[in-house]
């Protein structure tokens, strides 16, 4: 009941709070969905932008991430992963102990 998701046209990402927060209060749940909504809008803020003017090799789906990350105003943690079509790959960004 932790987890939360988002998916687009350009990517996708999986997120698995931590329910141990529930035990101080804190939902691990929102945790989990502010971090992919935070993900879907930086991805979404990228829309526009084609992938040849992104650098190459870039480690986008990590910038992502961590972009989003910077964003979460709930307390708790999660696992993560986040991938993205970028420069006609796949890319993925993985933390903690989640799969792909």
């Amino acid at each position: 009941f932790e987890d939360a998701y988002f998916i687009t046209e350009r990517g996708f990402g999986v997120a698995d709070g931590v329910s141990g927060w529930n035990d101080y209060g804190f939902s691990s749940k929102a945790f989990a969905t502010d971090l992919m909504d935070n993900c879907r809008l930086e991805l979404d803020s990228w829309a526009g932008v084609a992938d040849e003017k992104l650098p190459p090799n870039s480690n986008f789906a990590t910038k992502i991430l961590h972009q989003a990350f910077c964003q979460v105003n709930q307390v708790g943690s999660s696992t993560a992963i986040v991938g993205l079509l970028h420069n006609s790959k796949l890319e993925l960004c993985n933390l903690g102990d989640s799969g792909f």
